[in-house]
Formats: C-alpha cells, sequence, structure tokens
C-alpha cells in the first residue's frame, strides 16, 4: 500500500500533467448563478416528478419515478460535493449555508461540512490508511475482483434498502472524522455556531411542516423510498468507479478512474460531470461545470492519455470489477 505521506506529496505537488495558471483560473472561477441554476432545476425535476406521479398514481409510474427522483437525489449530492468544495458560491458563509439548506440537512442525517472534513482527508491521502474513505471500505463490499454472482447478490441487496444502514454509518463516520491537516483543527470556525443552530430549525421546522400539511405520506413515497434505493445504488456505483477494481502499475493515476458516461448514465447514474474523477483529483479547484474543458485540456498531454485509467459507461466499470483487467483503451 502507498503510505499517507507518499501519497499526500504525489497529489500535492509534483503532478507531471500541468495546466498553465492563466487557464487554470479561469477554469477555477465560480459561478453562482449557473450553481443555482443547477439547484433549482434538480428540485424542480423531483417535486414535478412527484407531483405528476401522485396525480396519474400507477404503480409502474411509481417505480420510474422513483428511479428518477432517487437520480436527481444522488444529483442533489454531487453538487453538496461541489460546495465542500466551496466551488458554487464566491462568500463561503453563502456556499455554506445555501449548501447544507439545499443540498445536504433535506437528507436529514447529512451536513456538508462534516463531510468536507472527511473529504478533505481523502484528498490529501487518497487511498492510504489517512484516507478515512478508504479505511471505511476495507471490507468484503469493497473486495475485487468480485464473482459475478456476488457482485450482483450486493448490487440487488444495496437497491432493495440494504444500502441505506451503510449510509447512515457513514454519515455518522464523517462527522467523527479528524481534520485533514492540524493547522485547520486549531483554527476558530466562525459559522460553526449558528449552522448547528441553523440545522437544528431547519429539521424543526421541516418536520413541522410535513405534519401540518400532512404531507408525511408523499415525503415517505417521494423522498425516503428513492433515497433507500436508487441513490443508495448510485452512490455505491459512483463509488467503486472512482477507486476501485483499477489494476494496479498504472502509474500514478492508479488509485483513481475517469468514467466516460453514457447519455442513460448521466441521467440515472453520473451526472453534473462526476465521472472526471482524475482531472478532480489534479484539479480539485475547478467546478464541475468546467471539468469537460479541463478534461479536453488534460488530454493533450500524451502522459495523461497513456497513464490514465478511463473507462466508457458504468457497466463496463461493473465488468472490470468482475475482471478486475482494464476493458478499454488508454485514453479513449
Amino acid at each position: 500500500m502507498v503510505t499517507a505521506g507518499e501519497r499526500a506529496d504525489t497529489y500535492a505537488g509534483r503532478l507531471p500533467v500541468r495546466i498553465p495558471g492563466a487557464e487554470l483560473k479561469r477554469l477555477s472561477q465560480v459561478d453562482p448563478w449557473r450553481s443555482t441554476l443547477h439547484i433549482a432545476l434538480e428540485w424542480g425535476a423531483i417535486l414535478l416528478c412527484a407531483s405528476l406521479c401522485w396525480r396519474f398514481w400507477h404503480p409502474l409510474l411509481y417505480v420510474l419515478s422513483v428511479v428518477f427522483i432517487g437520480a436527481r437525489q444522488h444529483a442533489l449530492l454531487i453538487l453538496m460535493h461541489d460546495g465542500s468544495h466551496l466551488r458554487l458560491f464566491r462568500s463561503r458563509r453563502v456556499n455554506d449555508w445555501l449548501t447544507e439548506v439545499f443540498l445536504a440537512w433535506p437528507f436529514v442525517a447529512f451536513s456538508m461540512r462534516d463531510y468536507r472534513r472527511s473529504h478533505f482527508a481523502h484528498h490529501r491521502f487518497v487511498n492510504s490508511d489517512r484516507d478515512p474513505d478508504w479505511m471505511r471500505k476495507r471490507n468484503r463490499d469493497w473486495a475485487f475482483p468480485m464473482g459475478p454472482l456476488a457482485l450482483t447478490k450486493l448490487l440487488v441487496s444495496i437497491l432493495l434498502g440494504g444500502g441505506i444502514a451503510r449510509q447512515l454509518g457513514y454519515a455518522r463516520n464523517v462527522s467523527r472524522a479528524p481534520e485533514a491537516d492540524a493547522q485547520s483543527a486549531r483554527q476558530p470556525d466562525p459559522l460553526a455556531r449558528e449552522l448547528t443552530i441553523g440545522r437544528i430549525v431547519f429539521l424543526a421546522a421541516s418536520a413541522a411542516l410535513l405534519v401540518v400539511l400532512d404531507l408525511w405520506l408523499p415525503f415517505l413515497l417521494f423522498w425516503v423510498v428513492p433515497f433507500a434505493t436508487w441513490t443508495q445504488l448510485a452512490l455505491h456505483l459512483r463509488s467503486i468507479a472512482e477507486h476501485f477494481a483499477i489494476p494496479e502499475g498504472e502509474g500514478m493515476w492508479g488509485d483513481t478512474r475517469n468514467t466516460l458516461p453514457g447519455v442513460l448514465d448521466r441521467i440515472f447514474l453520473g451526472s453534473k460531470n462526476i465521472g472526471y474523477h482524475i482531472d478532480h483529483h489534479l484539479y480539485p479547484s475547478v467546478p464541475f461545470h468546467r471539468l469537460p474543458e479541463l478534461h479536453a485540456l488534460l488530454m493533450r498531454d500524451p502522459r495523461y492519455r497513456g497513464g490514465a485509467h478511463q473507462t466508457r459507461g458504468y457497466w463496463r466499470v461493473l465488468r472490470e470489477c468482475v475482471t478486475a483487467r482494464p476493458l478499454e483503451v488508454r485514453g479513449a
């Protein structure tokens, strides 16, 4: 295993692929209007889908609604990830408040700022014994290669609700994650108290509205069920794609994969350009909507084209989970 010190040094300052400073500055610009639009569109899609299914109820329509809403919930969590990197809004206060209110707290057990602490440690010490994500996943559910039957059973169990306990455990663990470095741990957090109070008020007010407006059944059908089923499947598949079932000996990018999605992947599994995961680790300052541009620039470098592990679509990621051998030509 690569040690934490070696991994931190690799990703912190000795990257063979470099983007010119002026170009990186342009790509790293935060666009609050675009962020607002994406948040509004995802929430609008959820509310519209739930309303139509409630109005024109049919069991098949409900199943399709669960899948679609679950995918949109996953998109909200991907936007929360960008918020944790301060890539949604320019002001830290505005970024953190809006990310918590619209992208984290609606999932009840989630806090973006807890996630940020754990996620920054993941970035600094990726796939090492100081990476909280890596250490949490050192069990048989993440041991690859995995037989086709075992992989199918695992994914079906997650789809049928078995992933929700894992997700609640994850939320508990990230709330206890240490800061990625000692300096951050020593710095006072001016937003901590107001956001703690804000979260309590938000959850209490939400529960009161559900009672007063008698919305418990729609909340259960169109929020809890999608989150416990399709959202968990999408999260698990994305986590596999990002850091697992990648053959060893692929150079400095051998811990991470780019998943290049098809149309259905973009709608139901990997929206918001989340599949450009190598690119995100190399340049986490680039917001989600600029990742395709970043990827195009990186692809000009023959070292990147020849060394980065890239897989077309999540179905091929699952095939690699079984074979543990690359099925895509490098740089495809």
